[in-house]
C-alpha cells in the first residue's frame, strides 16, 4: 500500500490486486509496470506478460526443484524465457538487497540523531 500510494501521488494508475481480484490477467497485460509481492512461486506466468513490461519480483520463496531447495520469486522463470526486451528484477539478489541497504541507512541515521 505505502508503494502504491507513492505511485499515485507521482501521477501513476496504480491497480492493486489481490486472492479476491477478478480478471487479473488482463490487469497485468494492460500494465506498464508489474509489482508483485505475493510470496506465491511463479504466481506471474507467461501469460500475464507482454514484451514490454518492467517487472518488479518482491515475492520470495522456497521450492523443491530437483530435490533441492531453491528460493524463487512470484515471477516464473518462463517469462524472462519467452521475452526477449522484458525488464525484470531477479531473486534473490533483487529487490531484497535494496530493502537492506535503505533499513541500514535509517538504522544509521536513526543512531547518529540519538547521538548527537
Amino acid at each position: 500500500m505505502p508503494l502504491a500510494l507513492l505511485l499515485n501521488q507521482e501521477g501513476a494508475t496504480v491497480q492493486i490486486c489481490h486472492s479476491l481480484s477478478r480478471d487479473v490477467k488482463s490487469k497485468c497485460k494492460m500494465s506498464d509496470i508489474i509489482i508483485s509481492c505475493v510470496g506465491v512461486p511463479c504466481l506471474i506466468s507467461v501469460d500475464n506478460c507482454n514484451e514490454e513490461h518492467i517487472l518488479i519480483d518482491v515475492g520470495i520463496s522456497e521450492v523443491k526443484i530437483d530435490g533441492k531447495n531453491t528460493i524463487v520469486g512470484d515471477i516464473s522463470s518462463g517469462v524472462l524465457q519467452s521475452f526477449n526486451n522484458i525488464s525484470i528484477t531477479p531473486v534473490p539478489k533483487g529487490v531484497g538487497s535494496i530493502t537492506i541497504a535503505v533499513l541500514l541507512r535509517h538504522l544509521l541515521s536513526s543512531f547518529i540523531k540519538r547521538h548527537s
